[in-house]
């Protein structure tokens, strides 16, 4: 029964730090997602200030 336990304990751990991780890359790919944002917003205005 312990044994039992155990295993379910570890598998727990090891689904929050894959939640974890998850949530890691989604805030990256978000920041990333921002930064592309910004940069076109930055080109859109260089653009038509030049018009």
């Amino acid at each position: 029964m312990e044994e039992y336990a155990e295993k379910k304990e570890d598998e727990a751990e090891e689904e929050k730090e894959e939640k974890a991780e998850m949530k890691e890359e989604e805030k990256a790919t978000e920041k990333k997602d921002e930064e592309k944002t910004e940069e076109e917003n930055k080109e859109e205005e260089e653009t038509e200030g030049k018009k």
